[in-house]
């Protein structure tokens, strides 16, 4: 042993599944980053990030928001985001009222399906009824 210190990096654990591993926001950065630079006429760039986890915990959600200037962002970058986030939030509310279109189909599907199953096992109810007779 030469008495010198070493260190050792311990090695990167995965996040775990509950808690968000903030290495996708850094990444998302940079790739904006790397936006901003190649397309000046860009102003900024908006993401919202969707950890799995609990539903409605806010503590998974993240959004990340990309300006020119991140300390003096202008009115242009404010509103044009504010307006493109409304339009997202749009988006997502119809795909929302889609799903939910769905599933209610999908429930008078199972609806008429067990209206139907009952008549048959009233038939044969009957059926059987007949033949004890």
């Amino acid at each position: 042993m030469t008495g010198r210190p070493t260190t050792q990096t311990p090695p990167e654990r995965p996040p775990e599944p509950r808690t968000f591993d903030v290495r996708v926001t850094d990444d998302v950065k940079a790739a904006f980053d790397v936006i901003l630079r190649q397309y000046p006429e860009v102003q900024c760039l908006s993401c919202s990030v969707c950890w799995a986890g609990a539903l409605n915990d806010a503590t998974i959600g993240h959004g990340v928001w990309v300006t020119r200037d991140p300390r003096n962002p202008s009115l242009s970058e404010i509103l044009g985001s504010a307006a493109q986030a409304i339009k997202l939030v749009y988006s997502h509310l119809a795909a929302a009222e889609r799903r939910y279109a769905d599933i209610v189909n999908g429930l008078a599907d199972m609806s008429e399906e067990i209206r139907q199953k009952h008549e048959e096992i009233e038939r044969l109810n009957k059926e059987i009824e007949a033949k004890k007779g």
